[in-house]
């Protein structure tokens, strides 16, 4: 699945009452979806990751939304597996993708550059097409260096490893880094880490209720391979201290803040150590 809902599902989707049942309601989100391709209705919004190691540098999780006719905003959790099954996933892709780097380019030259994280499917693994655009933007300098990281599900790609390692490395010649998400400590996943080209993980959620030593063994794996480790989904003080003592790098979560339709939140003020 695309588009990490961000573990902060704040805005809950409540079908009319005239859409009861998984068909109806499936087909009114499908209709929605559509709607919102064509008139461009979606929304970004963003959630900062703030440094556990002392660094200020402006990091946000962009967080795909979508208003609703009724008024409510959707995560997109909601309406992402219908955007799969209408075959228009990658378009939302490039959408989101679009969008991050246009929020780049107008934040260049200001004191404090954002760095965006976005959410994309496994359909960019072999879509030559998107490549090719993105690679287009990298050329006329539209995407800068270390502002722009894309994020991929580690259960969407464990099973096409060498197509994610070529996109991957490729991605980060254009000045793209990447990221792999619900990584945890078990065998396999460290493995994985060693195969391919990552600038980033976010850990599973389950870690942080398991024993310290299991989310060590993943942060000190990622670090000695160059990896810079985000925790997602922090909720709670008693968090933040097990993740500083374990040495990971970012937090983000709704302790942090919630999301928000702006790029206002201060980290010079917010360095948690």
């Amino acid at each position: 699945m695309a588009h990490n809902a961000g573990g902060n599902q704040t805005y809950l989707y409540n079908p009319p009452k005239a859409a009861k049942g998984d068909e109806d309601d499936n087909l009114w989100l499908a209709n929605l979806v559509q709607e919102a391709m064509q008139k461009n209705l979606f929304q970004i919004y963003f959630q900062p990751m703030v440094s556990l190691q002392g660094t200020a540098n402006a990091h946000y999780q962009t967080l795909l939304r979508l208003k609703s006719p009724n008024g409510q905003l959707l995560t997109a959790a909601t309406f992402i597996s219908v955007a799969e099954e209408l075959g228009v996933i990658g378009k939302l892709d490039q959408w989101t993708s679009m969008q991050a780097i246009s929020i780049i380019s107008e934040n260049r030259g200001k004191s404090q550059e954002v760095r965006l994280f976005v959410s994309q499917s496994s359909a960019l693994l072999n879509d030559l097409e998107r490549m090719s655009w993105l690679q287009e933007q990298h050329r006329t300098g539209r995407i800068q260096e270390g502002k722009l990281t894309f994020e991929f599900r580690l259960s969407d790609i464990i099973h096409h490893l060498k197509s994610a390692n070529t996109c991957f490395e490729t991605l980060q010649k254009m000045g793209i880094g990447t990221l792999l998400t619900g990584v945890s400590n078990t065998s396999d996943d460290l493995r994985t880490l060693k195969h391919l080209a990552l600038r980033f993980i976010k850990i599973d959620r389950a870690l942080l209720n398991r024993d310290n030593s299991d989310l060590k063994e993943l942060i000190t794996t990622a670090h000695s391979l160059g990896i810079k480790v985000i925790a997602p989904q922090v909720e709670n003080p008693s968090s933040i201290a097990k993740l500083w003592s374990s040495g990971a790098d970012f937090v983000q979560g709704n302790f942090v803040q919630r999301p928000e339709n702006n790029l206002i939140y201060d980290f010079d003020e917010s360095v948690l150590q």
